[in-house]
């Protein structure tokens, strides 16, 4: 939420943290053994700690997103990201290192468009609603025609963030509103504190745990200010629903917490 940012390439990335791992002597299983204790990394899903605790969740913003291919190979696009706020949501277009444009539009369910998945002429109203977004597609020779697919993109937390013999980290423990542009570095924090912490309990000490989601919790209390405040910087759409709902969301923030069973 503060300054500016990099576009990283994801393959090359998790390729990186892959070969940095296999130098070291930790072993990588294909399998699923049994442990002392769990780190879920999972994601939103939080495969294993869902069956012991509950997601909390802050709000039901959901995503409508697509890649589009480069048609105009005479055209060289902008690498770049930008975001434009719409009254129903806010568009989000990224120019990614294989070329594609990652091209998102972000609502509430009773704010997207209805159909946007299914129908393509519903995608391209809503592309055509926009005024940078659609202009910037068309002047690098984007193919606005792409497979929609939707995902859930809202805040939610776990109500505990660790266990007996488990603990969550990254979006398994908290998930972040994609404004915030926080989860790749929350997953990065949260997962080498978690794994620390997990030592320390191998060889009898609490401390380091009950630390770890202490500070998910101040971090998640951070956050929600943030956003409330960013939120805040759009104005022209104050009284559309869900401008309203955000513009609400400084309460929220004050509470500290997402509150809603997902």
């Amino acid at each position: 939420m503060d300054g500016t940012g990099s576009v990283i390439d994801r393959a090359a990335f998790e390729q990186m943290l892959f070969d940095a791992v296999t130098a070291t002597d930790i072993r990588i299983l294909a399998c699923a053994p049994q442990a002392r204790i769990v780190i879920d990394c999972s994601g939103r899903t939080a495969v294993i700690a869902r069956g012991f605790t509950d997601r909390l969740s802050a709000d039901q913003l959901v995503a409508a997103y697509a890649f589009l291919e480069h048609v105009e190979l005479d055209v060289e696009p902008t690498p770049t990201t930008l975001i434009e706020a719409v009254p129903d949501g806010w568009w989000y277009a990224s120019l990614l290192p294989g070329g594609r444009l990652a091209l998102a539009l972000f609502a509430d369910p009773d704010t997207l468009p209805k159909r946007i998945a299914l129908d393509p002429r519903v995608w391209r109203g809503a592309l055509d609603e926009t005024h940078f977004v659609r202009e910037w597609i068309a002047s690098a020779g984007f193919d606005p025609a792409a497979r929609v697919r939707l995902a859930s993109a809202g805040t939610s937390r776990l109500e505990q963030f660790c266990g007996p013999a488990w603990v969550a980290a990254g979006d398994a423990a908290i998930t972040f509103d994609p404004l915030s542009s926080q989860g790749m570095t929350t997953a990065l924090w949260s997962g080498r504190k978690a794994a620390l912490a997990v030592l320390a309990r191998v060889a009898g000490d609490e401390q380091p745990m009950e630390r770890y989601a202490a500070d998910l919790g101040d971090a998640l209390g951070a956050y929600l200010k943030q956003r409330a405040i960013v939120y805040r910087y759009e104005e022209r759409f104050a009284e559309q629903p869900f401008w309203r709902r955000r513009h609400a969301f400084i309460d929220g923030a004050r509470a500290g917490t997402p509150s809603r069973r997902a």
